[in-house]
């Protein structure tokens, strides 16, 4: 009787020892996935703010890049001149929804990458080394490039394209996909 009581009180305890193990491990990975959730978001609303208000910058920029491309030397008052010629405060913007399209998803991978990387690189997490968060932003930097850059392709050609040429991001996307195909948006990525 009490080596049959013993063992199936043993038996007992040990499913409720399995049971909080595996509990415990449930709960784990809820904390994680609303981690990375959480990361994915921030990341991506504050890439998206941030974009926006730097934008008339990034137009002016991207305007001048282009103008030196052509052997034309443009001062900053023209090429801000240039901008206001467009019209309205808008024109400061165009290009904007692709760049926050792009910027969004890249900074929210790029922030959510670096947490998976650093995950897998650090040895301990409590005093994560130089070199540890170089590799795991560099890693993360690289992947969320790769995945981004045909969006930067678009950004960059609705930004500098002369007024009306493209209706918007889809727009320019089946142009650049008629007019040139699909590897087009993967030209010249390796340089980013």
């Amino acid at each position: 009787g009490d080596d049959v009581q013993q063992q199936h009180a043993a038996v007992l305890q040990a499913e409720r020892e399995a049971q909080a193990a595996l509990d415990l491990h449930q709960q784990a990975r809820s904390d994680a996935r609303r981690r990375t959730l959480s990361i994915l978001t921030a990341g991506g609303v504050a890439g998206a703010i941030s974009r926006t208000a730097t934008a008339p910058v990034d137009r002016l920029k991207m305007i001048m890049q282009v103008n030196d491309q052509a052997g034309a030397r443009l001062t900053l008052r023209k090429a801000f001149r240039t901008m206001a010629a467009e019209g309205s405060v808008r024109a400061f913007f165009r290009g904007n929804g692709a760049n926050v399209v792009k910027i969004a998803p890249e900074t929210a991978l790029k922030l959510t990458f670096n947490d998976s990387m650093k995950a897998l690189i650090v040895r301990d997490k409590h005093n994560i080394r130089p070199h540890e968060r170089m590799m795991a932003g560099a890693l993360a930097g690289a992947s969320a490039q790769a995945i981004i850059y045909p969006l930067e392709l678009i950004r960059t050609r609705l930004a500098v394209s002369p007024v009306g040429h493209y209706r918007g991001i889809a727009h320019c996307v089946q142009l650049v996909l008629a007019q040139e195909g699909w590897r087009a948006f993967y030209r010249r990525m390796l340089p980013s």
